[in-house]
């Protein structure tokens, strides 16, 4: 074939500038290698590389990469019945790809009005703004293509995103598999959202009815029949469709990026505590076989201690070899956790007005500082998202087990079936909570610029937590038992403080 190539591939390119009915066919392209160039091979050599070369000159796609905080947004049709009225209602479609989240609102119209409404629905429901938006070329959003990116915005658009402070980007023309999440999430609500036709008496009520579809579920609690050996598609969309009008079904909150990337430092900084705390174990072991005891008076890590270990000595080089490393491990243990503490403290000056709200609410909490607020906000995210207190106890794993039928009421440990890094937080803070109630140094300046609705919730956090600890002691239960119950509590006004501050950080930002 290799003197014949050169013909083929000249036959295949000249093609690609004729009408796609009058091009050549694999056997035309025989039967002229054959009468004009004289080729004596066979058909099917000729045939399978025509084949093979016009598959690689299609466009190919790969799969994308979505970064977290891009969304990609489209216009979809479908039939409804408004109060009895058959009509067409266009829907916008969000789409966020990294979560897989989304968020569909209909319109009777697909007019600026609705596109801008479209917006503001989706960024209240999604908690956030979307770092960038991926668009197609709707007159609504762009006036002119003025070639390869670069877009002429309508006014009403620049003044969307003057507001909410998002980037944009649009697809080539007539290329709807530029955002095709998207594009299967138009045809996935129109397939499963508008399947039957809806009959509402309203477009509030069809909207609500979107919403309630947009539900992301929690894969590991979908309901599951034991003995069931038979998995498909069919069968799963049947199961989830029952399951989620019987109410059986969880929905999980999704994390936007900043909520991520905060979450991801706070744990980065307790791995730390816990890579120190063994470094420490190490090397105090060492001392102690060893036999080397500090100074009396001289308490573990203190800067006395410290100095102390600098200046031990040990005959065999063995040893000393190991007490340099012990302590050198030490030391970089606790510059690491002193980065990364400094690290949090940046980073809650660029979270956002609601996480600060939050924060500085937490710590009117006795036993709450910076850091401990920081990974309570971090790990809740948004805590208005929870019903109630009862519920952000149960979120935490810190309410008992229980075995119960008919008269008989068996509680058992914690169930610890929740979020250990929430969990561990509290409880630690619920130490505090031993003393009597009172204002420190400390609290009062973590306390102030804090509003006094908040200051009264934490007040009486003291009250009923102290109260609590010492009528549990007269009970003579155990030490451990009382603190993760006092704990369990402290979740109650973790929650009522972080409602109240997301709500006045909300407030503010409408102002």
């Amino acid at each position: 074939m290799g003197p014949w190539l050169g013909i083929i591939d000249a036959i295949l390119q000249e093609d690609k500038t004729r009408p796609a009915k009058q091009r050549h066919t694999a056997k035309r392209i025989f039967d002229r290698l054959r009468e004009e160039h004289g080729f004596t091979g066979g058909y099917g050599i000729v045939s399978q590389y025509v084949r093979r070369e016009r598959l690689r000159g299609q466009e190919m796609f790969v799969p994308l990469a979505h970064p977290a905080g891009e969304a990609q947004a489209d216009f979809g049709e479908a039939l409804v019945v408004i109060a009895g009225v058959e009509q067409k209602a266009h829907y916008l479609a969000f789409d966020l790809p990294h979560s897989d989240d989304c968020f569909v609102i209909a319109f009777p119209a697909e007019t600026t009005e609705a596109f801008l409404e479209g917006h503001v629905r989706a960024i209240a429901y999604f908690g956030g703004v979307p770092i960038c938006i991926l668009y197609d070329n709707a007159r609504i959003a762009v006036a002119w293509i003025l070639g390869g990116e670069e877009r002429q915005k309508t006014r009403a658009f620049s003044e969307l995103k003057s507001y909410y402070l998002f980037a944009s980007k649009f697809g080539r023309p007539a290329k709807g598999n530029d955002k095709g999440k998207v594009e299967g999430l138009v045809g996935y609500a129109r397939r499963n959202f508008m399947v039957p036709i809806p009959r509402v008496s309203s477009w509030e009520e069809l909207d609500a009815q979107l919403e309630a579809e947009c539900a992301v579920i929690a894969p590991t609690l979908v309901p599951v029949k034991a003995g069931d050996r038979v998995k498909t598609d069919r069968r799963d969309a049947e199961r989830l469709a029952r399951s989620f009008r019987s109410g059986d079904l969880t929905a999980v909150w999704v994390p936007d990026a900043g909520s991520e990337a905060l979450r991801d430092l706070v744990r980065a900084r307790e791995a730390a505590k816990q890579d120190q705390l063994r470094a420490r174990h190490r090397l105090s072991k060492f001392l102690l076989r060893t036999g080397q005891r500090p100074a009396p008076g001289v308490k573990a890590w203190t800067q006395s201690y410290m100095t102390w270990v600098r200046q031990l000595r040990f005959p065999q080089v063995a040893q000393e070899s190991t007490r340099l490393d012990y302590l050198h491990e030490v030391e970089h243990m606790g510059e690491r956790v002193a980065r990364l503490e400094k690290a949090i403290t940046e980073a809650i000056k660029l979270a956002s007005p609601e996480i600060q709200e939050v924060i500085q609410g937490l710590q009117a909490l006795r036993g709450i500082a910076q850091i401990s607020a920081m990974t309570i906000a971090a790990e809740l995210g948004n805590i208005s998202r929870l019903e109630g207190a009862r519920q952000l106890m149960g979120y935490s794993g810190a309410v008992p087990s229980e075995n119960s039928s008919g008269k008989r009421k068996q509680q058992g440990s914690i169930t610890k079936a929740g979020n250990a890094h929430l969990r561990r937080i509290v409880v630690e803070a619920a130490w505090s909570y031993r003393l009597r109630p009172g204002v420190g140094p400390a609290l009062r300046k973590r306390q102030q610029g804090v509003p006094e609705e908040i200051k009264e919730i934490a007040w009486k956090a003291q009250h009923r937590l102290h109260k609590r600890y010492m009528r549990l002691s007269a009970a003579g239960k155990d030490q451990r038992k009382i603190i993760t119950a006092v704990g369990r509590e402290l979740l109650g006004f973790v929650w009522a403080i972080g409602t109240k501050a997301e709500a006045a950080a909300k407030l503010r930002m409408v102002v």
